[in-house]
């Protein structure tokens, strides 16, 4: 290996989506169409971050008024998805509290 393959090696990696970066190393960017993360050492993310934001920026121009109605959908329907699943989750939660205390009063009955 060149010593060039050696620092890109150290210095791009890519995790799945979720997961926690080794330590030392930051979140770069999300490539959605992989469903990975990029991450870097924690001083070049910042950079690489800024650098691609201002890349796509002069290659896409500023977001249209479309871009933003559908960020702006995409981050409502994420927060009514977690709100439903927090609900669920609490309903659930408490049908098998309930449950296990019927079960335990009746063990002692």
């Amino acid at each position: 290996m060149t010593g060039i393959e050696i620092v890109k090696r150290i210095s791009y990696q890519s995790i799945e989506a979720g997961a926690r970066p080794p330590f030392g190393y930051g979140f770069a960017w999300p490539e959605f169409a992989s469903c990975y993360t990029v991450i870097m050492p924690i001083p070049l993310n910042f950079i690489a971050r800024w650098a691609r934001a201002i890349y796509q920026r002069l290659v896409r121009g500023s977001p249209t008024a479309i871009d933003k109605a559908i960020s702006t959908s995409f981050g409502r329907g994420l927060q009514q998805g977690l709100a439903m699943g927090i609900e669920r989750g609490r309903k659930i939660g408490a049908a098998e509290f309930e449950e296990r205390l019927l079960a335990s009063i009746n063990k002692g009955a």
